[in-house]
């Protein structure tokens, strides 16, 4: 299975500047939960202008993975930092830490797909991406 977006794509039209490891990794990621909340619906989109929105959605998705990944510290997501005094909180369960990356993911593909992507019900007349 592929990323829906590519390095050159992410550098180059998205204007992304994680290394191109860190982006394949990470894309690689996002494109797999893309397929997750479209039901799969996403790899059978054919329009050039969808295919293109999915594209930019998994490379927002890839920095915001990467700046999740460079606010941990210690095996700890970082929730806020002050200078004065040097002080560092973290995220906790309470803070519904579990959940805060699907959530973050989703909201950035809600911001780009169309929703009958997204949604549950197919349109009996225009029916599905499938």
């Amino acid at each position: 299975m592929k990323a829906y977006a590519t390095y050159s794509f992410y550098a180059d039209t998205y204007g992304g500047t994680a290394a191109e490891i860190d982006f394949n990794q990470q894309a690689y990621k996002s494109s797999r939960f893309l397929d997750k909340i479209t039901f799969g619906r996403a790899a059978a989109v054919e329009d050039p202008d969808t295919l293109e929105l999915i594209a930019y959605a998994v490379c927002e998705m890839v920095d915001q993975l990467a700046a999740e990944t460079a606010a941990v510290v210690d095996g700890k997501t970082v929730k806020s930092v002050s200078n004065d005094g040097y002080s560092v909180s973290f995220v906790t369960e309470a803070d519904g830490a579990a959940g805060l990356t699907s959530q973050r993911l989703y909201s950035i593909a809600e911001n780009y797909l169309p929703t009958e992507l997204l949604s549950f019900v197919c349109d009996e007349q225009e029916g599905c991406y499938e």
